[in-house]
């Protein structure tokens, strides 16, 4: 998956495709497996959705300070910065 362009990584774009992955383990039955989801990123990357930071490892709606999950799963995203 490559979410990164001119130098910002495009999160919803990232998003979408860990939505994308886990909607196929869960059609495979597999989807209660997946103990976390991780986004992959390069360290000090800019975010292109301004709405979204990281905090503590983890990606965050600045408008409600909520933690993101993955739409239809409860597994939080978390951040690792390479």
């Amino acid at each position: 998956m490559k979410s990164v362009e001119n130098g910002s990584v495009d999160v919803n774009k990232a998003l979408k495709q860990l939505t994308n992955g886990m909607e196929a383990l869960k059609n495979k039955g597999l989807a209660g497996d997946v103990q976390r989801v991780e986004l992959i990123m390069p360290k000090g990357a800019p975010l292109n959705n301004e709405d979204l930071k990281i905090v503590n490892g983890y990606l965050v709606r600045v408008s409600t300070g909520e933690r993101i999950t993955i739409k239809g799963f409860k597994n939080l995203v978390m951040v690792i910065e390479l």
